[in-house]
């Protein structure tokens, strides 16, 4: 039976929720390969030499935080149809809003991993194309919120 491996990167500059989430996925999928970097500068770098399926990105990271990496990701034509899913503990309406706007989806730590492994397959599946209007309020958005 051929197996057809899932390559996923998680971001985050947090190496315990990073390392568990990486090892408690790998556990319950084993179609999965999961690389772990822990800032948005080695996410950037990684994607240079490899491809990924998904990106589960935190927001809340030194350095360069999430929106930040998701607009040099979206800035490049190689990258921009990755699908991102924003896998943060930021619980306010304003990272909430934005972050459904932009990434295939907005998941707050603490969902349980069966539901985090079952929204990253269906992303996966059926990724979201992004027609020229949402296009045009991704660019907005990511105007306003990393031009602060």
């Amino acid at each position: 039976m051929v197996v057809n491996l899932k390559n996923i990167l998680i971001v985050d500059d947090s190496k315990f929720i990073g390392l568990t989430t990486k090892k408690s996925l790998e556990e319950i999928s084993p179609n999965y390969s999961i690389l772990y970097v822990d800032s948005g500068q080695t996410c950037l770098d990684v994607l240079k030499y490899n491809s990924f399926d998904v990106i589960l990105l935190d927001i809340e990271m030194p350095g360069m935080n999430g929106w930040q990496v998701y607009k040099r990701l979206r800035e490049n034509d190689n990258l921009r149809s990755i699908p991102v899913v924003f896998y943060t503990s930021r619980e306010d309406s304003f990272s909430k809003g934005f972050g459904k706007i932009l990434g295939n989806a907005y998941l707050e730590k603490g969902i349980g991993m069966r539901d985090l492994k079952n929204r990253i397959d269906l992303i996966i599946k059926n990724p979201v194309k992004i027609d020229e209007m949402k296009e045009k309020l991704i660019e907005d958005v990511l105007k306003k919120i990393t031009d602060q």
